[in-house]
């Protein structure tokens, strides 16, 4: 079903910009270009959520192979803003509180950034912490697979190494913290590590949003420029295809 929408425009005073101090200047840009990246990468995932077949296995393993992608990708996003905002002072940031909760949900996710993600684990001394939770968790595996197209091999969805990889993460965090919760299934895990990154992601974009706000109403004379109606997909709706031909 499609909406239509009205999309206004925002023009800002390049005078005023120009006057403000080097500092405010890169303050200001960045703080753009971090909000534009988390609502890219939010709208991607959940395009993808939405992009799948609950009737067909292949449907379900490509879209986790796709959420994983932008998961690291919002993962090494959100590690960043958090330094950047820590650096700058720039609002108070309960993130940085030393509660064992806070903590330990920081140290998963720079275990995905810098073991999985990004870094794949080779550029750290300490590679036997990963090789012992990686051999655990290929131990207690009952199948391990690969769906392919001979076709057309970008229809290749490794959902053995999607499997591992949930369950490192997780292993990794219970370890650390002695969880002893209830053993969770695959999609509950893989809930738990999209819940954890979108929640952060909010809430980093509500208050980057809100001391951008604060930021040019003190400091750049803003001007309404035109309008236009765009009919486009509701958000639920909205798609991605995830095979292809």
């Amino acid at each position: 079903m499609a909406i239509e929408i009205e999309m206004k425009e925002v023009k800002f005073n390049l005078e005023k910009i120009r006057l403000l101090s080097g500092g405010d200047k890169r303050r200001f840009v960045l703080v753009l270009l971090m909000l534009s990246d988390l609502n890219a990468v939010q709208k991607l995932l959940a395009f993808v959520q939405n992009s799948r077949d609950l009737d067909s296995i292949v449907y379900r393993c490509a879209q986790v192979n796709y959420s994983f992608f932008l998961i690291y990708i919002l993962v090494g996003k959100l590690l960043e803003i958090r330094k950047f905002v820590k650096q700058e002072n720039l609002f108070i940031d309960k993130n940085f509180s030393e509660s064992p909760e806070i903590i330990d949900r920081w140290k998963t996710l720079g275990f995905i950034r810098n073991k999985l993600a990004f870094h794949y684990e080779s550029d750290f001394k300490k590679k036997d912490e990963v090789e012992r939770i990686m051999s655990s968790v290929l131990n207690e595996m009952k199948e391990f697979n690969v769906w392919f197209s001979p076709n057309n091999y970008a229809n290749t969805f490794f959902n053995g190494v999607d499997e591992t990889t949930i369950n490192l993460i997780i292993k990794e965090s219970q370890q650390r913290a002695q969880d002893g919760s209830k053993e969770l299934d695959e999609k509950e895990k893989f809930e738990k590590i999209l819940k954890c990154v979108l929640d952060l992601a909010g809430d980093y974009k509500n208050k980057l949003g809100d001391w951008l706000k604060t930021f040019i109403e003190k400091n750049i004379e803003c001007i309404n420029g035109g309008k236009v109606l765009l009919t486009v997909p509701k958000l639920s709706e909205a798609r991605i295809p995830l095979i292809i031909g």
